[in-house]
């Protein structure tokens, strides 16, 4: 603790009354004490009143000014017992007014109460900054968690979860404000010979570098993810039928003309649908497959447009 008394005799008295069972430092004017209180924070402050040059009520309230000092709590000491002085002190933010000449048991006693109630506040504002900490570790890790709920592990792509709640949201809009919106679904070309012929881990290796590809190329308000397998989906908001199948067949060449070793070259099928009024997820992804199954029948590497609903495409 700290006490500030300008009286000899007095700094004398309570050395002897505290020293047994605190760790006490003096200071004998306020500028000693704002500056002893700031370097070592005591847990409390045994402040006399009358001080020359800057008496206990200026030393309190710039305790209380001060945030490295605030929490300190202040206890005057003082031989002025008006009542007046008295709330006076407790109205910067004094805790407690002990008026002189004062009893040692007295003093110990309140003193001992106002340290075991300061450390209990401290315990409990560093368990209350524990336990933010714990709510913050425990925020980042679900946050965490929800990502890696979302995301492909292979290609680290969305994930089949995530493009079903986001294309259903994306239905949703496009119904309420009558928005575009399309949607492309592909699917790498000949997958299965690349893993009979290279294994599997090539051919995981290719998938990564097809996800990269496509997520390099898209446009930033779409949305890609790997669907299934070798399939991917792209869902491309505020985009019509025209926009989508461009967007589609930009994607197809890039992936046509981008080397991925050790596999000389792979390809892959697009189907493009977008949305017409009274469509629902499952009606749009049937358009995209159908489209998409056109794209390889025909001889893949091709971009196939879905007609709108109720109507069939040339040859069908």
């Amino acid at each position: 603790m700290l006490v500030v008394d300008d009286m000899p005799v007095n700094i004398k008295l309570l050395r002897e009354l505290l020293k047994e069972s605190y760790s006490v430092s003096f200071a004998t004017d306020g500028h000693m004490a704002l500056s002893l209180a700031e370097s070592f924070t005591p847990d409390l402050v045994l402040l006399d009143i009358s001080m020359p040059e800057m008496d206990g009520y200026e030393v309190c309230r710039r305790l209380k000014d001060n945030p490295a000092t605030r929490s300190i709590p202040v206890v005057f000491l003082t031989a002025q017992s008006d009542e007046t002085n008295e709330l006076e002190g407790l109205s910067l933010g004094a805790i407690d007014y002990i008026t002189k000449p004062f009893s040692p048991p007295i003093v110990l006693a309140r003193v001992k109460n106002h340290i075991e109630f300061a450390q209990a506040k401290n315990r409990l504002n560093e368990a209350y900054t524990l336990l933010d900490l714990k709510n913050q570790e425990l925020d980042d890790k679900n946050r965490a968690l929800e990502v890696l709920l979302q995301t492909d592990r292979l290609t680290r792509l969305h994930n089949r979860h995530k493009l079903d709640e986001a294309f259903q949201a994306e239905v949703q809009r496009a119904r309420r404000y009558a928005t575009q919106f399309s949607v492309i679904l592909l699917d790498v070309d000949s997958f299965k010979t690349v893993n009979d012929t290279f294994g599997h881990l090539v051919g995981d290796s290719v998938l990564v570098q097809v996800a990269d590809i496509l997520s390099a190329n898209v446009r930033e308000m779409d949305m890609v993810g790997r669907w299934g397998g070798e399939e991917f989906l792209l869902l491309c908001p505020e985009t019509g039928l025209d926009t989508a199948g461009e967007l589609a067949s930009r994607l197809r060449s890039v992936l046509a003309c981008a080397p991925l070793p050790p596999v000389e070259r792979v390809t892959a099928s697009f189907g493009v649908a977008a949305y017409h009024p009274g469509d629902d997820v499952a009606c749009m992804l049937r358009r995209a497959d159908d489209a998409l199954y056109r794209a390889k029948a025909s001889g893949r590497n091709r971009v196939e447009i879905a007609p709108p609903p109720g109507l069939t495409s040339p040859g069908e």
